[in-house]
This record gives C-alpha cells, sequence and structure tokens, in this order.
C-alpha cells in the first residue's frame, strides 16, 4: 500500500516558505547576471560556483565522458565571459545556461565522433541514470513486488520523456525553459511530460 497522505500536509505547508526561498535565489542570479554584463569577475565566479554541479550532474546523464562535460563547462562560462556585454539581462539565466551548455556539450561530441544527428541520436541515448530508484522511493512503502512494477514503469519511459521529466521537476524549470534548452515545442515537452506521468498513474492505481 502506497503511503502517501502523510506527507501531503507537510508538503503543503512549506510550499509557501520554498517559493519565497526560490524568488530570492532568483533575484540573488539575476543581480549576478547583471552584474556580469557590466564586466565583474566576481559574479562570473560566483554564476560559476551556482550551476557547476547542476550543469555535471545534467551532462553526465547525457554524456558519460567526465573530462568531456568539463570542458563544455568551462567552455561556455569562458564564452559568457568573452561576450558579456552582448547578454540580454532579461532571460531566465538557468534557461539561458542550460541552453547553452547543451549546445556546446552536443557540439564538442560532435567534432570527436562527426554525428551530424546529435539531438535524435544521443536523446536516444541518454539519460540513463536520471532515475535513482532509492531518490524515487522517498515517501513510498513498498513491498518487494511493487518496487519491482516500479522500476518496471520507469525503465519504459522514453529518453526523451527521462530528460523532460528531469529537467522539470528535479530541476524545478518552467515549461518554457524546457522547450527552450530541449529545442522542441511547449505541446512536445507538455505530451513528454504528460505520458510519463501517466505511466506513473497507472503504477500508483495498480497497486493502491
Amino acid at each position: 500500500m502506497l503511503a502517501l497522505k502523510t506527507h501531503r500536509k507537510t508538503k503543503e505547508m512549506s510550499v509557501s516558505g520554498s517559493h519565497k526561498s526560490e524568488d530570492k535565489r532568483t533575484s540573488r542570479v539575476q543581480e549576478l547576471w547583471a552584474s556580469l554584463r557590466d564586466g565583474e569577475k566576481q559574479a562570473l565566479t560566483a554564476l560559476f560556483e551556482r550551476f557547476y554541479g547542476r550543469l555535471y550532474d545534467y551532462g553526465i546523464k547525457m554524456v558519460a565522458d567526465q573530462e568531456t562535460v568539463k570542458d563544455a563547462i568551462q567552455e561556455m562560462f569562458l564564452s559568457l565571459w568573452e561576450y558579456r556585454q552582448n547578454l540580454d539581462t532579461e532571460v531566465s539565466v538557468a534557461s539561458y545556461l542550460y541552453t547553452s551548455f547543451r549546445r556546446i556539450l552536443l557540439k564538442q561530441v560532435d567534432k570527436s565522433r562527426r554525428q551530424k544527428l546529435r539531438n535524435l541520436e544521443y536523446a536516444e541515448n541518454s539519460f540513463d541514470n536520471v532515475f535513482n530508484v532509492e531518490e524515487l522511493m522517498t515517501g513510498f512503502e513498498l513491498q518487494k513486488e511493487q518496487r519491482q512494477q516500479l522500476e518496471q514503469a520507469l525503465s519504459g519511459l522514453t529518453k526523451r520523456q527521462k530528460e523532460a521529466i528531469y529537467l522539470r521537476f528535479y530541476e524545478g524549470l518552467s515549461t518554457n525553459e524546457v522547450t527552450e534548452i530541449m529545442q522542441i515545442s511547449r505541446q512536445s515537452v507538455y505530451n513528454l511530460v504528460g505520458e510519463a506521468i501517466g505511466r506513473m498513474q497507472e503504477f500508483v492505481q495498480s497497486n493502491k
């Protein structure tokens, strides 16, 4: 039996506080972005420290090569500094960084492996490790059989669904931001996420 109800009240109570905290973080990031545009190196360093881990986790799920991922992150931040005066202060910083990083990473992989259809081919060979089953089990009391069923449901997701779920819920990015990063339409994001959630709902319903 899934034990979900006991967690709902706590989550509802924390929503307001988490939103305020998120707003402060977003505001601070936008301030750093503006300072970077004005030529402050400390702002570049602060942004690097804030986003390095998140970008690395995202990149390593696309390309299982630590050095390639690290090089792509370094190249992106160097490019930010070089072209800082051209930065738009009105953009979503997270969306801009993920989009730029994804493009640079795939370009590097293209160069080394000479692949022309990078988005399609890497979409089919990426994000195998997005879902850590132990993390997903948080809040669920599962028997061995139920655990196996959930693992089966997760393995049934496509690589694109996994990437969309990762960006939308693990990274907390908006639908518009996911659209920019994955270079697909809003409807495609809705479809990918909707289908993935549908699979999970089927699992929940079948195990009540």
